[in-house]
């Protein structure tokens, strides 16, 4: 039998020695089955190729106290040389994703060139009698830290952008390139991915990338969904599991890897691609409905530009989320004025029909969003964040306001308040869109122009009926209302089990949301992870919710799962779901519910 591939056709030709790693023979060499992160999705079927890691030194000896100032011309010459390697992976960015995609690699430049870093490496240097690679490291690793400490998820993967940067200017210090990618044909393994290095992988043959480490926020995360190379990262174990060569099987929607898969396995995997690739085409044309003739609508959450090209593909029927904050944290303030926005949410209505809806989310900075000048809370979910951020921050949101402003003078847009926790909020934010109505020339506010509120505080789910009186539309945030409902924050790993939205409390606000729309007459649809959940699917359709928004590549097994379901079953089962004791009582009987009902995923 020969080696079956995936779409992404694996070529098994020598990758030379430089980064091959012997086979354990005290490792098993039967299939064995390891869990990470979903990060990008698609299926891959490769040898593994191992990306070790780049040793570097680290000079701890004491630097002689005449040779400070030769130690700072090196420094800055490697500087220079890491600011120059760095250029050529902005290039590369670019010309495979676009300018916003790229960003990410400059913002590394901008660490690069903050004077402020600059001056402390210098000072160790004179005044610690430090050599440059040691200076480096003591500078880098104290920020590092803070964001490593942190509760927050968020923070914690941006701390890898300090990590890269300070790598990049230690290999430099010692005259090492980047290391080889090009020649890599089949599955990367390795312990730690960089944004840089899934931007290098994908000039060569790669199937698929799996890593020890990292977390779907990552930087290296975002450019690998939008790359669409299936990604599978925090793979528990994955080091004692994984040998040269060996054979790997990853799905980057499940986050499943299969280490030598066996023969069965194999051709179990090739059934099922065939069988997808034959249904994935009917399920994402045209409209989809549930068993019983229900109409539900599937949206998209965006965050890259670069995601707009594939959302007809994916079976996206609108953009039910367009968060900014990506664009707001990969251009400096200076360049996010009006017309850059205006420029971007442009580029998002053109892959759009007529009457697909496009949902701007204002900037939801805060709390695990950060923002140089949002004060001493910055790591606060229970701070200074999202809506009450930018009612204080006219400088943030009028720009943005402007450009919504002016977009939905040529067609419907739908503007989203984040955050929100009173209705005075609500009432401000009309008084300011009113302003920027006046400023831009408008006699009156666009009738294109639909205002909403996403429902992620349980304070506004307990009053949906009258936050209804003063919006277009409900959006329900359930990753922010679970964590709130159930004083657990999402991104400690602490208390993460009690965060799950299939909670009977969470259920309940949802439930009651939902009926406040239905009361008003205005849409409701359910932006949060729990979307993209195929056993939840169910009882958010059993509530009544008919418009669902989820990352692009979740889209076609949500399809398969919803075609197969009756409303009137599933309004039974959120009944029962909404009296359970708790989410595992509810994730049980909407298992043990779909297996009756023959439903497959």
């Amino acid at each position: 039998m020969s080696e079956p591939t995936d779409s992404r056709s694996s070529d098994d030709e020598s990758d030379g020695e430089e980064g091959k790693r012997a086979p354990d023979p005290e490792r098993v060499t039967s299939e064995v089955r390891l869990s990470g992160y979903a990060v990008a999705s698609g299926t891959a079927l490769g040898p593994a190729w191992y990306h070790p890691p780049i040793s570097v030194d680290i000079d701890t000896t004491p630097l002689p106290s005449d040779a400070a100032s030769d130690e700072e011309a090196r420094f800055m010459q490697a500087v220079d040389r890491a600011l120059s390697e760095l250029k050529t992976v902005v290039d590369l960015a670019q010309n495979r994703l676009g300018r916003e995609s790229a960003s990410i690699f400059e913002a590394q430049a901008m660490i690069l060139r903050d004077e402020t870093l600059l001056q402390a490496v210098r000072d160790r240097i004179h005044m610690h009698d430090e050599h440059a690679s040691a200076a480096v490291h003591a500078v880098l690793k104290r920020h590092r830290t803070r964001l490593e400490e942190s509760d927050s998820q968020y923070l914690q993967e941006r701390a890898a952008d300090l990590r890269d940067t300070e790598h990049r200017l230690l290999r430099a210090l010692q005259h090492r390139e980047m290391p080889d990618t090009k020649r890599r044909h089949g599955i990367v393994v390795a312990d730690t991915l960089s944004a840089a290095d899934i931007i290098r992988f994908s000039q060569g043959n790669v199937l698929g990338c799996v890593s020890a480490t990292g977390g779907p926020t990552s930087h290296a995360a975002l450019i690998a969904r939008a790359l669409e190379l299936p990604t599978v990262m925090g793979a528990t174990n994955l080091p004692d599991h994984v040998n040269d060569r060996d054979w790997l099987l990853l799905d980057g929607s499940t986050g499943e890897v299969v280490v030598r898969p066996s023969t069965e396995t194999r051709v179990a995997f090739q059934d099922h691609e065939a069988s997808q690739a034959d249904n994935r085409a009917a399920r994402s044309a045209g409209p989809l409905y549930t068993a019983d003739g229900t109409r539900i609508q599937m949206l998209a959450n965006v965050e890259f530009a670069d995601q707009y090209r594939v959302l007809a593909a994916q079976g996206a029927e609108g953009i039910g989320l367009l968060r900014t904050e990506m664009l707001f944290m990969m251009q400096s303030r200076k360049h996010l004025n009006e017309e850059v926005q205006y420029e971007q949410y442009a580029a998002a209505m053109d892959v759009l029909a007529d009457d697909q809806p496009l949902t701007i989310r204002l900037l939801d900075i805060g709390g695990d969003k950060t923002e140089p000048a949002t004060g001493p809370e910055m790591g606060s979910f229970l701070g200074l964040r999202g809506i009450r951020v930018l009612l204080g921050r006219p400088d943030l949101v009028e720009p943005q306001l402007r450009a919504i402003v002016r977009m939905s003078e040529q067609r419907a847009v739908r503007m989203l308040l984040p955050m929100v926790t009173t209705q005075a909020e609500v009432v401000a934010i009309h008084d300011r869109i009113d302003e920027v109505v006046d400023a831009v020339g408008l006699a009156e506010r666009p009738a294109n122009l639909k205002i909403g509120i996403m429902v992620e505080v349980p304070a506004v789910a307990l009053q949906a009926e009258q936050f209804a009186e003063d919006v277009d539309f409900f959006a329900l945030g359930t990753n922010d209302l679970t964590q709130y409902t159930l004083a657990a924050a999402r991104n400690n790993a602490e208390v993460a089990h009690y965060a799950d939205a299939l909670h009977p409390a969470v259920l309940a606000l949802m439930r009651q949301t939902v009926r406040a729309a239905q009361h008003a007459d205005i849409p409701v649809s359910i932006c949060g992870e729990v979307a993209s959940d195929p056993v939840a699917v169910p009882v958010l359709l059993g509530l009544g919710i008919r418009t669902l928004s989820m990352a692009p590549p979740f889209i076609d097994r949500i399809r398969s799962v919803v075609a197969q379901i009756d409303c009137a079953e599933a309004e039974t089962l959120a009944k029962e779901a909404c009296a359970a004791r708790d989410a595992k009582s509810v994730r049980t009987l909407c298992t043990e519910w779909q297996h009756a009902q023959g439903i497959t995923q």
